[in-house]
């Protein structure tokens, strides 16, 4: 599957890798199973050079440090997130081509 996807990632027909992120609403996976595939998925996302479509839900600790920690930097869109403007601008600041809700992905003007 990895395969397929990093193929499909890189054919040039593709924009953006998503939607990919934690939901600790529902039980369908557990917390450590979600950021595990995550950071892969953040990782195929880098691999291609492609920003992030981004869900968030009661998990924006665990979004920002793995957008942190896997040094992600291509931006991208935060479609859906539970948290508050701290953890929107954490995004904004940590790559400014971040939007929430369908945004453009150009320049964050200034606040």
């Amino acid at each position: 599957m990895r395969d397929a996807l990093r193929g499909l990632a890189a054919s040039g027909r593709i924009v953006a890798v998503g939607e990919i992120g934690l939901d600790y609403h529902y039980d369908f996976a557990s917390p450590a199973e979600q950021r595990d595939a995550f950071r892969g998925q953040l990782a195929l996302a880098a691999d291609a050079r492609l920003p992030a479509i981004i869900h968030s839900r009661k998990a924006g600790r665990d979004i920002a440090d793995a957008v942190r920690e896997e040094r992600f930097d291509l931006g991208g869109v935060l479609h859906c997130f539970t948290e508050d403007w701290n953890f929107a601008r954490e995004m904004i600041d940590a790559d400014s081509t971040f939007r929430s809700r369908g945004s453009s992905r150009s320049r964050t003007p200034p606040l």
